[in-house]
């Protein structure tokens, strides 16, 4: 027999939500959730209101420009990744999707 759950589907739905906006979840979690959001407007939803909750926050702390260090390791990604295709997500509302082939330093995205 399974123990009794106290939270409701919603409210996993939620935390799922914020945790993938928040950018906690594991590699294979993500890419889960992004297949779960093509399909499950209630996931969306709650994507979407995790991301309006938490943009304000932005607004608190003035924006910091990067260190040349990290340029450079920018840079060496970038060189790594140049020439492989992207992930290709379906629009969703409230994501921004990539078309599939397009590339970001051609000016496509």
């Amino acid at each position: 027999m399974s123990p009794l759950s106290t939270t409701s589907p919603a409210d996993d739905l939620s935390e799922l939500a914020g945790e993938y906006v928040l950018g906690t979840l594991s590699g294979r979690q993500r890419r889960e959730v992004e297949q779960r959001l093509a399909q499950e407007p209630a996931l969306q939803a709650a994507v979407q209101a995790w991301e309006a909750r938490l943009l304000p926050l932005t607004a608190l702390v003035p924006a910091v420009p990067p260190s040349p260090r990290l340029w450079q390791r920018v840079v060496r990604s970038w060189m790594h990744w140049k020439d492989r295709p992207l992930l290709c997500l379906q629009a969703t509302p409230g994501l921004h999707a990539i078309r599939c082939g397009a590339r970001w330093h051609s000016g496509e995205v």
